[in-house]
């Protein structure tokens, strides 16, 4: 069953080895941090919710599916966790292919304690940052999705910096023209004038968002 989320970060434990499991859980409440602990990665998938903010602490060699076959199920089905390997087999290929999969970290076995909790605070930070710029990119995506082709176009000239002028000579059509294009474009994005449109975009458009050469000049309006 998937769980609930909280607002606060969550540290998973997935280890077989109860023992492991307990110390962990123990070593991070006293340094101030919620736990959730599984003794299998089948059970873990059962139970975690991607929306959860977090991080995971992931044993390697586990009974039935292992840490890296976990890693690529998180994967594949569209989580972001980000995930700290703890193994008492430090086996090249594992540590390899674990960072090559997007791993903060490969620990060993027993594990310091300053060192886990600075790949703790390293996963978490990397989870609030990657959590915060898809909260950018899905509030830009619904912008989007909700101007018109021909909004889009003129958003992105008023982006650009180019006044009502230019973009009535850019598209051949009449400065009241691209006022009206304007002002709707203001009502679906919640602002009341140009400063706030382009500070609103600034902060939501993706860094990777790349514009086109340039909009299509239409025959008409």
């Amino acid at each position: 069953m998937v769980s609930s989320v909280d607002l606060n970060p969550v540290v998973f434990i997935v280890d077989d080895d109860a023992a492991m499991r307990d110390a962990l859980g123990v070593l991070l409440k006293t340094a101030g941090y919620k736990t959730q602990a599984f003794s299998s990665a089948d059970e873990f998938l059962q139970a975690y919710n991607r929306s959860q903010p977090g991080c995971l602490i992931l044993d390697v060699r586990m009974p039935g599916m292992d840490g890296l076959e976990l890693q690529k199920q998180v994967i594949q089905n569209g989580g972001g966790i980000p995930i700290i390997f703890l193994s008492g087999h430090g086996e090249v290929p594992s540590t390899a292919r674990a960072f090559k999969m997007g791993a903060i970290d490969f620990l060993q076995k027993p594990v310091e304690e300053a060192e886990l909790l600075d790949a703790i605070n390293r996963a978490l930070e990397s989870d609030k940052s990657h959590r915060r710029q898809r909260s950018r990119t899905e509030a830009y995506e619904s912008l989007i999705d909700a101007l018109t082709p021909r909004e889009r176009d003129v958003l992105n000239c008023i982006v650009s910096g180019m006044t009502t002028k230019q973009i009535a000579a850019e598209f051949r059509v009449s400065n009241q023209a691209i006022d009206a294009h304007r002002l709707r474009i203001f009502r679906k994005a919640g602002v009341e004038n140009v400063a706030a449109l382009v500070r609103l975009v600034m902060e939501i458009r993706p860094s990777t968002d790349q514009q086109s050469g340039g909009p299509e000049k239409p025959e008409s309006t």
